[in-house]
Order: structure tokens, then C-alpha cells, then sequence
């Protein structure tokens, strides 16, 4: 199971640091829940503050199950030191996929 997360940040100095910083910390402690980060993308247009974020889940696992572990972890609130998410992020949407037989992400 894959998830798509689309934020919209406040400015341009909190895209960077979500960014640059806190998902890079994500990395580790994602896959300490079975999670892995394939990628994050912003446009080209540098007014666009949206940052997107693909990531998956282990196939065995429950995608809601896992993002609320996730969340009250001690790892994850280390990611965001720092960073205040209530302030910095205007919103953001979650997409769940399943890839096709002729995805090569599986």
C-alpha cells in the first residue's frame, strides 16, 4: 500500500526545513514502523509551497494502524524538534494507492 501525502506550507523557510530537515530525520524513524519514503517532490514554479511526499507501508500492515504508532512515538516527536506542524503547515491530503501489475513499484 502506497500513500501519497500532499502538504501546503505557510512560506517558502518552513517548505525548506520540512523538507530538508524533518523528513530527512523521517527516513530512520519510518522504518522503524515498517514504512519507507520513495520520494519527495515540490514544483518547479518556486512560489508552489507544497511539498509532496510518496510513501508505503509493509503489505501485512494497516496503513491507519501504523500512522497512529507512528505518531505517538518517541522517534517521531524527535523528528519534529524544531519544527512547530500546527504553525507551518496550511494543510494537507492523503491519497492511498495500490499499484497496478505493471506498476514497478510494488
Amino acid at each position: 500500500m502506497y500513500q501519497l501525502r500532499t502538504y501546503t506550507l505557510k512560506d517558502r523557510e518552513g517548505l525548506d526545513f520540512f523538507r530538508d530537515v524533518v523528513y530527512q530525520r523521517h527516513f530512520a524513524s519510518f522504518a522503524k514502523f515498517g514504512m519507507a519514503i520513495h520520494g519527495l517532490w515540490t514544483a518547479p514554479d518556486p512560489n508552489d509551497l507544497t511539498l509532496y511526499v510518496l510513501f508505503s507501508f509493509a503489505e501485512k500492515d494497516d496503513p491507519a494502524t501504523v500512522l497512529a504508532e507512528l505518531a505517538s512515538s518517541d522517534e517521531f516527536q524527535a523528528d519534529l524538534g524544531g519544527w512547530d506542524n500546527n504553525s507551518n503547515i496550511l494543510d494537507y491530503t492523503d491519497i492511498f494507492m495500490t499499484p497496478s501489475t505493471a506498476s514497478p513499484l510494488r
